[in-house]
């Protein structure tokens, strides 16, 4: 790897410095085409692809508004498919034919089938093919007269719908009439040889469906049609009172799919658009010539299971049927009741012409391009080179110290002409520095004097010599510098003299603060004891109110419940009420009960009364039957006297309950006035607690507050202490300032004896020691705003405060 990429560097190196050693005018054409045609390649590029995905994306539009189209055709081939054969079932009273045809088929005796297959197959002098053209048998059953009626329309309309056959059949299965007389005519398709295809299936499945449904069977073999694959449509006949008669049938032409799927221009010389049922196998023939035909099994291919997939992906540079490379896209879609794929293929050349011809174009646009860029690069390079020719002598001269040559391209307005103008205000630039060195070195001269007069000043500043003033006058550059040093000087003198007046004062200012402190450290103590005790009666007192006022809500719950029993009797009284006047109700619907069975007793006895009468007329034999009249009666007689006493007890029950519903009336009323009188002491009560409960806060509040106050009046205690200590070392840090000052020396500008002596310590004295405790104050002490104003008793100790 090595050994190959160090040459391959090497290689580069030279490349790049032969690049660098080659004339302007030589690689400046270089420079100018090269990129101008990357460019232009690139731009062209990007236009090619930008094209070329638009032409596939409009293509694919185009492709999928073709396949939804065909899929629309096929799909109004099947209605019309089923508008043909209710024509079928309909026109001209179908029922009536095939009861004809039934009526002579049984007439034919005990082989119809094989009779009629003799007489319209065997003997059938028309070429096979042509057996339709036979109209009249010439035997004079009714059934060659029948047909000789009926068959010259049936061939007509049957040749006009574009069908291969018309099929009748009876509903046992016998088809007494088809068009085309192939093998299958006269046979049963229930029992019969071809009661399993295709024909078979379709006659069984309209045999069980309702009037104007259509059934239609898949593509398959069919033996009778020379094992030619067929499909059958087929619809069931009802005559007027709605009796199932048979069946009609028609065999699909399977020609006409091919020919929807290959009407389409965008198919070109070698499109193909086929379909493919879910065994693998084709449900419409290929109009190529060697092509597959239906039923015919298919390749395995990407692009079929793609579209049983209902993937709509466009497929490029796959096999094909024939093994060709093509571009192919599918789908899946349902056709009467049935799953098929739809398939499209295009030979790959045919599909791409288009992009064979955007790929010339690209190129001869890039080819265009690389000529126009070549001659424009020439003609740039020449007049650049002899301009930058010009130049490059300008700045020679330049280099060499020739300040005074001419310099050349002045006068043009681009950027050598900036170049050029740079390189003028350059050279008057060199020679203005050759004038500015010599003024420099007299400066640096001037510079190093002031710097050794400076230095010595500052050092006597230093040592504390403030008799440091520069009295030699400087050059004009640097006077204002020697007069803002004396100046700041004497400035200096006059601070330290006034810093040492103020330390003094600041010692004596510092006793006076820390006697005052001791005062009020005292009158705070006095101050905090007596808060301290109000303190401890205040909360005595809070807590007796609060005790007084727990008793007090206690009560108020004693009531609430008290008036919570007597609003549940309320509610136990108006249940009593309502259940009283649901039994005062039931009393009298068994009232009306009873009613109704005195009415039946009474309508018994009369019956009893004409039963005895009618069997004293009839003499000795209704003698028995006068008994029976005779106990009905006696039992009437019981039922009524039973009747009238169960009617007495509910009238007394009734008058007790309404007694039961006056009491328990009067017992609400008395319970309600208990409730409004319970209601009236607990809304007292409550006022009761409510005023002991504000007074009991109120209290507390004030509790509060004067304990606050006490944690204030111990924190100013603690401030006390802290100012004093802060005096003390504010006096300590007054005599180091004045110690400082000290330091400095000068006669003229310092009296060391008008300042004041420099004590050796300084005391500060406490406070007393009292019983308490200090705390350390806050820097955030604030009185509470809620604290009422406290009442001070002449000669207390707060008189002091």
């Amino acid at each position: 790897m090595f050994a190959i990429s160090y040459p391959l560097a090497n290689g580069l190196r030279n490349r790049r410095r032969l690049f660098g050693r080659t004339s302007f005018r030589r690689k400046l054409p270089l420079m100018i085409a090269v990129p101008f045609v990357l460019l232009a390649a690139i731009i062209c590029y990007i236009d090619y692809r930008l094209k070329l995905e638009e032409a596939h994306a409009a293509r694919f539009v185009l492709l999928e508004a073709m396949m939804d189209e065909r899929e629309a055709a096929l799909d109004a081939w099947y209605r019309e498919i089923e508008s043909d054969i209710r024509t079928v079932a309909s026109y001209g009273r179908p029922d009536r034919v095939i009861a004809e045809f039934q009526s002579a088929w049984r007439a034919l005796g005990a082989a119809p089938g094989e009779t009629l297959r003799r007489l319209y197959i065997t003997d059938n002098p028309n070429a096979v093919g042509e057996k339709d053209l036979l109209d009249d048998a010439g035997d004079g059953s009714l059934f060659s007269r029948l047909h000789a009626t009926y068959h010259p329309g049936m061939r007509t309309m049957q040749r006009e719908l574009g069908y291969y056959d018309v099929f009748l059949f009876n509903t046992e299965g016998d088809l007494v009439y088809s068009v085309f007389k192939e093998l299958d005519f006269a046979t049963n398709f229930r029992d019969g040889p071809y009661a399993d295809s295709g024909l078979g299936e379709a006659f069984r499945g309209a045999s069980g469906a309702a009037d104007g449904e259509l059934v239609l069977t898949s593509f398959a073999a069919y033996d009778p049609s020379a094992g030619a694959a067929a499909s059958f449509a087929a619809m069931p006949v009802f005559d007027r009172s709605g009796t199932r008669v048979g069946v009609v049938a028609m065999q699909i032409p399977i020609d006409r799919v091919a020919r929807i799927l290959s009407q389409s221009a965008l198919l070109g010389q070698t499109g193909l658009v086929y379909l493919v049922g879910p065994d693998g196998r084709a449900r419409s023939a290929s109009p190529f010539e060697g092509g597959h035909d239906v039923l015919d099994p298919l390749p395995d291919l990407p692009q079929i299971a793609a579209a049983q997939a209902d993937d709509h992906s466009l497929l490029t540079d796959v096999p094909g049927l024939t093994g060709q490379p093509v571009e192919a896209q599918g789908r899946r879609f349902d056709f009467a009741g049935q799953s098929w794929a739809m398939v499209r293929e295009q030979d790959m050349q045919e599909a791409r012409a288009e992009d064979t011809a955007m790929w010339r174009l690209f190129l001869l646009q890039v080819a265009a391009a690389a000529l126009v860029a070549a001659a424009v690069g020439l003609t740039l390079a020449r007049s650049l080179s002899r301009r930058i020719g010009e130049l490059s002598t300008s700045v020679e001269d330049v280099a060499r110290g020739h300040l005074e040559a001419e310099v050349n391209q002045l006068r043009t307005g681009d950027e050598i002409g900036d170049i050029a103008r740079t390189l003028l205000l350059f050279r008057k630039k060199l020679l203005a520095a050759d004038e500015a060195k010599a003024a420099r070195e007299v400066m640096l001269a001037e510079q190093r004097e002031v710097v050794t007069e400076l230095q010595a000043a500052l050092e006597k500043l230093a040592s504390g010599n403030l008799d440091c003033r520069i009295d030699r006058e400087l050059s004009n550059d640097y006077e204002g510098l020697r007069q803002h040093f004396n100046a700041t000087v004497n400035e200096l003198a006059a601070i330290i003299a006034q810093v040492s007046a103020t330390s003094a004062e600041i010692e004596s200012d510092t006793e006076r603060l820390n006697d005052s402190s001791n005062k009020l450290a005292v009158r705070t103590e006095n101050q905090a004891a007596t808060l301290e005790q109000s303190t401890a009666a205040l909360q005595q007192v809070t807590t007796t109110l609060q005790s007084s006022a727990t008793d007090v809500r206690e009560v108020v719950r004693v009531i609430e419940k008290m008036r919570a029993g007597t609003d549940s009797s309320t509610a136990l009284k108006d249940h009593a009420v309502e259940a009283m006047a649901r039994i005062e109700e039931s009393s009298k619907k068994i009232s009306q009960i009873i009613g109704v069975i005195e009415d039946i007793a009474f309508q018994t006895n009369l019956l009893a009364l004409n039963a005895g009468v009618e069997a004293a007329r009839a003499g000795e034999v209704g003698r028995g039957f006068a008994v029976v009249a005779s106990e009905v009666r006696a039992l009437a007689q019981r039922s009524h006297d039973s009747a009238g006493e169960i009617r007495d007890l509910i009238s007394e029950s009734a008058r007790s309950v309404q007694d039961g519903v006056d009491l328990v009336s009067d017992l609400g009323q008395g319970i309600d006035g208990i409730s409004g009188m319970t209601r009236d002491m607990a809304g007292r009560v409550q006022r009761i607690a409510e005023s002991t409960e504000d007074q009991s806060r109120s209290l507390s509040d004030v509790s509060t507050g004067v304990i606050e106050l006490d944690g204030m009046t111990q924190k100013n205690a603690g401030m006390v202490m802290d100012f004093t200590e802060a005096g003390k070392a504010l006096n300590g840090k007054a005599l180091e300032l004045r110690r400082m000052v000290a330091h400095f020396k000068g006669a003229a500008l310092l009296n060391p004896e008008t300042m004041a002596p420099i004590p050796a310590e300084i005391s500060v004295q406490p406070p007393a020691a009292g019983p308490r405790t200090w705390e350390k104050a806050s820097t955030e002490t604030s009185p509470p705003a809620s604290l009422p104003p406290l009442a001070v008793a002449n000669g207390g100790p707060w008189q002091d405060f």
